[in-house]
């Protein structure tokens, strides 16, 4: 199904919001209502365009943004937790496009789901160690998010595949990023526009690619 070319006008207009949130604060409200902003203009493209899943799966990713905008565990916590549920969406929507589990015996596709679960473990082990008393919750985020990946990697050859599997990998890279800086206290200049922009790359390109499926 090709999305609807009216609608489609909402997806530069989320990609120009995402990038005037970076001159907003690093946190607090503006930061909060920009990035809220540009992830709902995405909801809004899925829902104009008969996806209710995607837009539900896209607005529980904007209560995300909003609240990791604030400083603390709770929010920090409540971020996860919302993510988690935008993932489970992805995972139910790559489940009615067809993912089959029998696909990641392909060998391309199994090196790709060994790489993933791997590098899982890695982090998983790696932030859970200095999470404190969110390790339970961060294992659990790794978890969904790299059954997300593989769900991603289970899909049938399709037109929209590689940008689906560009959007899933782009989504891992950008919250490995974001373990990096939170857990493991490694920052570097430009890393905050690095998490942010590989991040919404990931929702422009899982949105558009599964309103094509």
């Amino acid at each position: 199904m090709l999305p609807d070319l009216t609608a489609l006008s909402l997806a530069p207009l989320a990609a120009a919001l995402a990038l005037l949130t970076l001159l907003t604060p690093a946190e607090g409200p503006l930061r909060a209502a920009g990035k809220g902003a540009s992830t709902l203009a995405l909801a809004l493209l899925a829902a104009l365009n008969a996806a209710p899943l995607l837009a539900l799966a896209l607005v529980a990713a904007a209560l995300g943004d909003i609240a990791l905008a604030f400083r603390g565990s709770r929010p920090f916590l409540a971020g996860m937790a919302a993510f988690g549920l935008a993932h489970i969406g992805f995972i139910a929507l790559f489940a009615g496009a067809g993912a089959d589990p029998a696909i990641l015996a392909i060998p391309v596709r199994a090196f790709a789901a060994i790489a993933l679960v791997a590098l899982a473990l890695w982090l998983g082990r790696a932030f859970a160690r200095q999470a404190g008393p969110l390790c339970l919750p961060v294992i659990g985020y790794v978890a969904i998010i790299a059954a997300m990946g593989l769900a991603a990697l289970a899909l049938p050859p399709m037109p929209a595949l590689p940008l689906i599997l560009a959007g899933a990998a782009l989504f891992v890279l950008s919250d490995a990023l974001i373990g990096q800086q939170t857990f493991l206290d490694r920052r570097w200049t430009g890393q905050g526009v690095a998490i942010w922009l590989t991040y919404h790359a990931a929702l422009q390109a899982l949105t558009l690619g599964l309103l094509a499926v």
